[in-house]
């Protein structure tokens, strides 16, 4: 195994947690760019979770190709409701 791929294993199992802990990247930034907005904490639920969505596609455009890619090869189980890419989103 070469020095590389090792330094890979150290940080994850599988290729799945790696692109599960770039979405849970994609969520962190996404909530930090919200609410460093001034206006975020007069926000109702609703507006918040609006902000949040908007911002997630708003910054999805900077991940487009990564975001095509895991849509793209995800093959849902019965009743998901949720792709296993997104299990560390919540």
């Amino acid at each position: 195994m070469g020095e590389e791929e090792k330094t890979f294993y150290d940080h994850f199992a599988n290729f799945a947690e790696l692109e599960q802990s770039i979405w849970l990247g994609i969520a962190e930034e996404t909530v930090a760019q919200v609410q460093a907005q001034e206006v975020y904490a007069g926000y109702s639920v609703r507006e918040k979770l609006l902000s949040f969505a908007y911002t997630l596609l708003e910054t999805g455009k900077e991940y487009r190709s990564f975001m095509q890619f895991s849509f793209k090869h995800h093959v849902p189980t019965p009743f998901e409701t949720l792709p296993s890419f997104l299990k560390k989103f919540r």
